[in-house]
């Protein structure tokens, strides 16, 4: 018989063979927690890294955006008209001024105006050594491209300053008449210093593969690959990149596993996103070393668990075989388990206070993303502002000359003695001026960057104000708006926000018909129960499948130069108010979208 000599020697054994295997499963659960871990420490790093993406590009469109808008309304003006036609010392005088303030208000690097030959005849920095009235600039490809379609934008090197940036054309005149070109051109240190202080590296390139911009400025003007030598010579000869190598970058972006791509021994992911500049490509270079780093912490967590795993089996273990020797060595091992206890309590502690840590900065990226939305409703509403300018000085314009009119009959009627004749052309005046008064009002109220209220807005007044803004386009483009449905109905909305849904859909709807002779764009107001719908309808070409399916997606756009965020803007505005914006179309008789809103009762 073998008595507890042998059986604790069998159990020995045992427990050899059994610690043995619990450390093999624990050593598999190590490495592959730490992958795991890995692999969602890299997920959440892209993910983040996606937002600074979006983040990037919103910067870099804002900053084009908010110059875009400047050869547009100077084209327009009459000093400039009168300029080009007479270029006499005191007109000179005033352009070169007011080049001069626009460029101080604007931040744009350089502003000024070229004679049909390509002359500079004023520019904002005419008082400087560096003037460039005089300078000939025939032969820059954004002169002729704007004189033969209208505009163009070029990214290239200063022709005397020798720094690069990207150059806004206009036409100036009037139809096909071209009486010269009104240039802007923008630098874009603000954005890179911006890009320098994030974690990623950010570069864009054009569709030759020179980067352009870039975080890092060593890389500048460098390109992804190497050009064939043709290519490389038609660059060097044009000086559009001046005395710049345009060599290969070094150390090289080399693809590697999984999409991602080595640069210098680093690991990164790579994300990119199309710009509507010249065929301009964003790209985010994300590091992911921290990903490996993170993995660390796992793997010591997944030991020290299976450590304290092997312990509580060797507690157990040993408990069995203790039994034998009594309640002493028990209560040994039972003090020991409640100290390791303790130990794993302090651990989840520590985990605990860094996981509110990580909800308290998600919830900061949050409050930034709705910020940047905000940002980007003014910038989609400023972009509008720039096209609907010319409309509103010829509004204001109408009733300007007849004031005038009246003021000189008055004057006659006065020296007539006939005083009632005069109080009636007063009369006039003072209801011309209350319109002057509206329009420039709803011109502010257009373009202030005020917080969406709800209230009630009776739907006609803010349709008007609408159309007011758009009068320029219904006039350039002989296409009326028919309104029809009822009239005097109130909705809960924000009328600023209202109008601009409303101008950013005729706007769409003017875009679509081109063109086309038999145009018509409707706009009619309906009613039910309880809603208010608004719809604008055009007899276009209509919208396609495909397009439908994409329409309310950021930064899908069907327009060559379009940003693809207006409808997307125009549905979050409404939806603000508690409403919809929908479309519906076959594809061959236009478009109609609709917005919904809460009805008011009456």
């Amino acid at each position: 018989m073998t008595g507890p000599p042998a059986r604790r020697e069998f159990l020995g054994v045992a427990g050899i063979g059994v610690f043995v295997v619990a450390g093999l499963l624990i050593l598999i659960a190590i490495i592959v927690a730490g992958d795991l871990a890995r692999k969602s420490a890299a997920q959440d790093i892209v993910r983040q890294a996606e937002a600074t993406l979006l983040l990037d590009q919103a910067l870099l469109s804002s900053e084009l955006d908010r110059h875009r808008a400047t050869p547009v309304v100077l084209a327009s003006e009459d000093i400039i008209l009168e300029a080009l036609r007479d270029p006499a010392p005191a007109t000179l005088a005033r352009v070169n001024a007011r080049l001069d303030m626009l460029a101080v208000q604007t931040g744009a690097a350089a502003i000024y105006l070229l004679d049909s030959q390509g002359r500079a005849i004023a520019a904002n920095n005419y008082r400087t050594p560096v003037s460039f009235v005089g300078d000939d600039y025939a032969y820059r490809p954004y002169f002729k491209t704007a004189m033969r379609a209208g505009s163009d934008e070029y990214f290239a090197f200063g022709s005397r300053s020798g720094r690069p940036g990207l150059y806004l054309s206009r036409r100036v005149g009037v139809g096909r008449e071209a009486d010269g070109v009104i240039v802007v051109k923008i630098e874009f240190d603000t954005v890179e210093a911006a890009w320098r202080r994030q974690a990623e590296q950010a570069l864009v390139t054009n569709r030759d593969g020179v980067i352009v911009l870039s975080s890092d400025p060593a890389r500048r003007f460098r390109t992804l690959e190497t050009l064939d030598g043709e290519r490389a010579k038609a660059l060097r000869d044009s000086r559009q990149f001046g005395d710049a190598p345009l060599t290969p970058l070094t150390p090289a972006i080399t693809p590697v596993d999984d999409g991602r791509v080595q640069v210098g021994g680093e690991i990164f992911v790579p994300l990119r996103r199309a710009l509507p500049v010249e065929d301009w490509t964003l790209l985010l270079l994300v590091p992911v070393a921290d990903a490996d780093r993170a993995a660390g912490p796992v793997r010591w967590a997944a030991g020290l668990a299976g450590a304290l795993l092997m312990v509580v089996l060797a507690w157990v273990w040993r408990a069995h075989l203790r039994r034998l020797d009594g309640q002493r060595q028990q209560a040994e091992v039972r003090r020991e388990l409640e100290l390791r206890v303790d130990e794993r309590t302090t651990a989840l502690t520590a985990a605990n206070v860094k996981l509110r840590n990580q909800i308290e900065d998600r919830k900061r990226t949050e409050a930034r993303l709705r910020t940047l939305q905000a940002d980007l409703v003014q910038a989609n509403r400023l972009a509008h502002l720039g096209q609907i300018v010319a409309g509103v000085a010829h509004e204001i314009n109408q009733p300007v000359a007849a004031i005038r009119a009246n003021a000189d009959n008055a004057l006659t009627l006065l020296s007539r003695e006939q005083p009632d004749e005069a109080q009636a052309k007063l009369t006039r005046i003072q209801g011309l001026t209350e319109r002057i008064g509206a329009i420039v009002e709803d011109l502010r109220g257009f373009a202030r960057k005020t917080p969406p209220r709800t209230t009630t807005v009776v739907v006609d007044e803010a349709v008007e104000g609408a159309l007011l803004l758009v009068s320029s386009r219904m006039r350039e483009d002989g296409v009326a708006v028919e309104r029809t449905g009822e009239a005097r109905v109130s909705a809960q909305a924000d009328r600023v926000r209202l109008e601009q849904v409303l101008v950013n859909l005729l706007q769409n709807a003017f875009e679509a018909l081109g063109d086309q002779a038999d145009a018509r764009i409707g706009l009619d107001v309906s009613t039910t129960d309880d809603l208010v719908v608004i719809a604008v309808t055009d007899n276009g070409p209509g919208l396609s499948k495909a397009t439908l399916r994409t329409l309310f997606t950021p930064f899908s756009t069907t327009k060559p130069n379009g940003l693809g965020l207006g409808l997307v803007i125009s549905r979050d505005i409404v939806e603000a108010f508690g409403g919809s914006l929908v479309v519906a179309s076959n594809g061959r008789r236009g478009a109609r979208f609709e917005v919904r809103l809460r009805r008011n009762p009456a």
